[in-house]
């Protein structure tokens, strides 16, 4: 269950759950992206795959819906005990830097770096590093955060970017608004301590929650 405080790392959640999800011996990050007001598509994945997972991991383009989603928790309680313990949320290009859940003043960063079962995670929307011109830019930048994993939004197209020995750079698509023709989306990232390679699936949204899938699991963006 999510506690509704923001540290000073800037994640969502109690110092404590931070520091426990940083140790894990395994976690499940629930990764999601570009929700662009579709926030009934955010609460469904949420409801639906938020309990077995240990992290919750938003990219952007859509703080509203996280501040929406954020409220009907602190009065829903079926819905608090389906938020992971931990949120890692970054400013999209259509956010802002401050929002307002419960009366608590939320600061979005436009980047932010993490830990998870023993793997140090880079996550950034993306618009400031020319995703369209290859993924050189977002390995340069995890590079000097000594990251081995990286999350965008931005594309709206689930893809890993690449993928070099032990490092993964990996966009869960967009929740609301696909391109490509892909369908509305988002990821699990599956992290063992004593393991360097993550592994991942990703999902269609479905009325059902999610139906796996995989055919973009190797796209070049």
């Amino acid at each position: 269950m999510l506690e509704l405080v923001q540290t000073s790392s800037m994640l969502i959640g109690s110092y404590e759950a931070a520091k426990e999800l940083s140790q894990k011996d395994k976690a499940d990050l629930l990764v999601i992206s570009d929700s662009h007001g579709g926030f009934h598509n955010l609460l469904s994945v949420v409801e639906h795959f938020g309990p077995q997972c240990d992290g919750l991991v938003f990219c952007g383009d859509g703080m509203e819906d996280i501040g929406r989603l954020l409220d009907r928790a602190a009065s829903t309680p079926e819905l608090m005990d389906a938020l992971p313990p931990v949120l890692a949320c970054v400013k999209g290009n259509n956010d802002v830097e401050t929002y307002f859940f419960q009366s608590m003043a939320v600061q979005v960063p436009r980047d932010l770096v993490f830990e998870a079962a023993r793997h140090r995670i880079f996550m950034t929307h993306g618009h400031h590093y020319k995703l369209y011109t290859g993924s050189s830019f977002l390995w340069e930048k995890a590079k000097s955060c000594k990251a081995n994993i990286t999350f965008y939004g931005h594309s709206h197209i689930a893809c890993v970017a690449a993928k070099r020995r032990s490092s993964l750079i990996l966009n869960p698509g967009s929740c609301s608004l696909p391109r490509g023709g892909q369908p509305r989306c988002f990821a699990i990232v599956h992290l063992e301590a004593k393991k360097s390679a993550p592994s991942w699936t990703f999902y269609s949204l479905s009325e059902e929650g999610g139906d796996p899938y995989d055919g973009y699991a190797r796209e070049k963006i």
